[in-house]
């Protein structure tokens, strides 16, 4: 993506490119053959606004074809929650720079915002943007309120069209991956699909399709994720253990 689109025209009105639209069709291919979708479904669909993701979910129905969709009943949400994050002014910055305008200031501040997203991946937020842990806060409220809600009146085949840090959230918030291990949960890509089965406090996550690749896998996003325990605790100091006489 050409980062000054996220200027003008803006973030939130960002278009796929032919290989978006591609991936997004052959996702949609992928899941009529697949099965996952069959006719008699009733499936709830959640969507982020955004421009490029409702052209996702029109290429993903362009691939399940006519036929299937018309055989399929569909509730379509447009939820708000599931947005992007934002990476506020740094877009705007790095314009700057590459128009030779950046002023010592915008220098200074990107550089100090880049310092502060090393040492703190989670909570540290761009100038005007927002935080993978305020992105995580949104979801939660939309899982704990709406999709609940929804799950408990009957929605049991859902379909959640978002972006990468967003469905990376998503997991997050369902499993309770803790705050250190936010860097090991990869991005999905583009088309990449993330099923989600189960049920209340007994749910698995399994990466079933490739965007990319345009193939069916088996992936575990959780496999290189280490949860706190008890045992995993830090121990006490020894040195005052010795001095408590302990």
């Amino acid at each position: 993506v050409n980062e000054d689109f996220y200027v003008n025209p803006g973030d939130e009105k960002l278009s796929l490119v032919d290989e978006g639209w591609l991936d997004a069709y052959y996702t949609g291919v992928h899941l009529r053959e697949s099965k996952r979708f069959k006719p008699g479904d009733v499936i709830w669909i959640y969507c982020s606004p955004y421009q490029r993701t409702l052209e996702t979910l029109a290429g993903n129905l362009r691939g399940l074809g006519e036929e299937l969709c018309s055989q399929i009943k569909f509730v379509f949400r447009d939820e708000s929650r599931l947005i992007e994050q934002s990476f506020g002014l740094l877009s705007f910055i790095k314009k700057a720079r590459k128009e030779g305008n950046i002023t010592g200031f915008q220098d200074e501040f990107q550089k100090n915002s880049k310092d502060l997203y090393d040492v703190e991946r989670f909570t540290a937020k761009a100038p005007l943007g927002n935080s993978p842990q305020e992105v995580c806060n949104t979801v939660k409220s939309f899982i704990d309120g709406t999709l609940s809600r929804d799950i408990e009146e009957g929605a049991h085949n859902i379909m959640i069209v978002s972006h990468g840090t967003t469905i990376k959230a998503f997991i997050k918030e369902r499993f309770h991956v803790p705050m250190t291990q936010w860097s090991k949960l990869k991005t999905p890509e583009n088309g990449d699909l993330i099923l989600i089965n189960g049920y209340a406090k007994n749910w698995e996550v399994e990466k079933i399709y490739d965007g990319k690749m345009r193939k069916s896998v088996s992936i575990n996003p959780l496999q290189d994720v280490e949860y706190t325990t008890l045992e995993s605790l830090p121990k006490f100091p020894e040195h005052l253990l010795n001095k408590l006489n302990i």
